[in-house]
């Protein structure tokens, strides 16, 4: 096939079972390290796109690689109170911009309430990605993928909400929904390091009770960024739809709600 000048394109790549000197001991498509609600929730819209999925505990890493690898992708990110609290980001609305509070995005007609939303919630804006990153760094529902958001999938569905949700937690809101869907909850296994292939993240090495197992991520490793966090519903009326929401070209997303103008309480 050639492109627009006529010259010919390489065929794409064929997907590889085993990376060079890896020997993997299973392989998913996504790997979601967290017991929280963002790894939950993760888990969850991966099974709706129909990924296969493996949960992971988060455990104390030591290993030097998966820390460097880290800090490469935080340490120019600034968190500080003019994030958190004053920037307004397009179609957020303001008073809920908050770390533990579910942030509601408006969007233009119905919510479509389906697996994935062919254009996603927002465009492209590479000068706001490091803003952004600082929005999500601190999120109660904030994570961190090891692949960049696809331009077509920044924002994946986990479900449709309404009003009678808010009686309930959103760790019990997303549970459920996840025992619905047949996701597994139980952890069996504790990240011990993300494992490297070519400087790119591949997959990841957890302990297990028989020893070290080394699991190839397809697609993508998610990690909670804040675990341990417990989110609270804002308020919503009557219909909304919990997606993540990320930006493209961007590793960092996080759990909102996203609602039409009209459902918003006056």
């Amino acid at each position: 096939m050639a492109d627009k000048h006529r010259r010919r394109r390489p065929p794409e790549p064929e997907p590889q079972d085993e990376f060079e000197g890896i020997d993997w001991d299973d392989t998913v498509d996504v790997v979601c390290v967290g017991m929280g609600v963002a790894a939950t929730a993760a888990a969850l819209a991966a099974v709706r796109l129909g990924l296969t999925v493996l949960r992971a505990a988060p455990a104390a890493v030591h290993d030097e690689p998966t820390a460097e690898y880290l800090r490469q992708v935080t340490d120019d990110i600034v968190v500080d109170d003019t994030v958190t609290d004053d920037i307004v980001v397009e179609g957020i609305v303001p008073a809920e911009f908050e770390a533990d509070v579910l942030p509601l995005r408006r969007v233009e007609g119905p919510v479509p309430h389906r697996e994935e939303f062919a254009k996603g919630a927002v465009s492209f804006d590479g000068a706001a990605l490091r803003t952004w990153a600082a929005q999500c760094l601190p999120a109660g529902g904030g994570v961190l993928s090891t692949a960049v958001a696809d331009p077509n999938r920044t924002t994946v569905s986990v479900g449709v909400v309404d009003r009678l949700s808010e009686s309930g937690t959103v760790a019990d809101w997303v549970a459920e929904r996840a025992r619905e869907q047949d996701v597994p909850l139980v952890p069996v296994e504790n990240l011990a390091h993300l494992v490297f292939d070519d400087g790119r993240v591949s997959g990841v090495a957890l302990t297990t009770d028989v020893g070290v197992e080394l699991v190839r991520a397809r697609h993508t490793v998610v990690l909670a960024l804040r675990d341990d966090a417990v989110l609270s519903w804002p308020p919503i009326g009557d219909g909304a739809e919990m997606a993540f929401v990320t930006r493209a070209a961007s590793r960092f997303g996080r759990l909102e709600l996203l609602v039409r103008d009209d459902s918003l309480p006056r």
